[in-house]
């Protein structure tokens, strides 16, 4: 129906992804054409499991897929690929978030074992998360002092001005404490 509604001038592929073959209903009569081109690819997740691939992209399919004992395995292996291929560090960083969908119950030490601690400091993930741990410790240090300049009868604005604060946090502390 696309096609034939939109005509699209580059050249096009069409990808079916099937959990088991089982359930591949087949190509329609209609659509004989395009399977006989070789424009239709068809994929089962389940096969995937069952042989090796140098695809990273099936690596991580395969990562999703798998029991979590062994993906913890092809996890490790996936990571060494990706480093020895010279990948961009934002491939790592997609296998860095499938860990941590998958296995959203281990530990930080757990998932730090699967990773180096150099893999995860490359990854923006981590890089946000540091930058954010930093940014509420700054913060937590200036809302403490905020009693302090309160009590030493600074205005507010200028204790906002002071601590690089909007005049909403410095107030909710006051009203807080």
């Amino acid at each position: 129906m696309y096609l034939g509604q939109y005509r699209p001038v580059q050249d096009w592929q069409v990808v079916a992804v099937f959990a088991q073959r089982r359930l591949d209903p087949g190509v329609p009569m209609a659509y004989r054409g395009v399977e006989m081109s070789g424009q239709l690819q068809v994929v089962y997740l389940e096969e995937l499991l069952e042989g090796s691939t140098d695809s990273i992209g099936v690596g991580i399919l395969q990562v999703i897929m798998e029991r979590e004992e062994q993906a913890q395995e092809r996890v490790q292996q996936l990571i060494e690929r990706v480093r020895g291929a010279g990948h961009p560090v934002r491939i790592l960083e997609l296998v860095e978030k499938v860990v941590v969908y998958k296995f959203s119950q281990m530990s930080r030490e757990e998932l730090e074992a699967m990773f180096t601690m150099e893999d995860l400091k490359q990854t923006r993930y981590i890089q946000d998360l540091i930058a954010e741990g930093e940014q509420r410790g700054k913060l937590e240090g200036k809302l403490e002092a905020i009693p302090k300049l309160v009590a030493a009868g600074i205005p507010l604005a200028q204790i906002a001005e002071i601590l690089d604060l909007s005049l909403e946090q410095i107030s909710q502390v006051v009203c807080d404490g």
